[in-house]
């Protein structure tokens, strides 16, 4: 972005508003120290930050936290992101967790 003509480069700063601030905040720390705790609450959501800013380590932290934390009732959003995001991995597995 700052090394385009796009408005990022002009003003030298990056507005996001697609998340809240500690999911960016969390993604920050991720590219700064290639770490950061993920809580089964967010998990879907720094997936989905992950996947827009293209960070495979974050969706892959993201993923085994999803898997970590499957239940009956986080399953099918789960595999709705599988989906979405084209992860047969995640969508095998929580298919798998179904079906036990």
């Amino acid at each position: 972005m700052f090394n385009t003509l796009m408005i990022e480069s002009k003003e030298n700063r990056v507005e996001i508003k697609d998340f809240p601030g500690p999911i960016v905040r969390g993604m920050l720390e991720y590219i700064y120290s290639n770490y950061t705790e993920i809580s089964p609450d967010d998990a879907l959501e720094y997936l989905r930050i992950g996947d827009m800013y293209h960070l495979e380590g974050l969706k892959e932290d993201a993923i085994q936290c999803i898997l970590g934390s499957l239940t009956e009732i986080n399953a099918v959003k789960a595999f709705r992101a599988s989906i979405l995001y084209n992860l047969p991995t995640l969508k095998r597995k929580v298919a798998e967790f179904v079906i036990r």
